[in-house]
């Protein structure tokens, strides 16, 4: 698996805080933007290899689409989507 296939592993859990970032992928996840209903989320950072970390968002529900943005390895700017689990 190649950092760019890592980026589709990372699985996107609603809490009552926003949303879980889960991580179990040998890749440090850089994220810089997590928008949920085009609102921007709070807290958003580098997620280390097989960690979680929180970004804080109201009202993010189990089917709602997310839109992320994280620095790839060549320090540029990558977008993707998920849907919170």
């Amino acid at each position: 698996m190649d950092s760019f296939d890592a980026m589709k592993k990372v699985v996107f859990k609603a809490t009552p805080e926003g949303v879980l970032v889960d991580n179990q992928t040998p890749y440090y996840m850089n994220y810089i933007g997590l928008l949920h209903q085009n609102k921007p989320a709070k807290n958003v950072k580098m997620v280390a290899p097989f960690s979680q970390a929180v970004f804080e968002a109201k009202g993010v529900r189990s089917g709602d689409k997310l839109k992320w943005v994280l620095v790839n390895d060549y320090g540029a700017d990558q977008e993707g989507e998920a849907i919170a689990q």
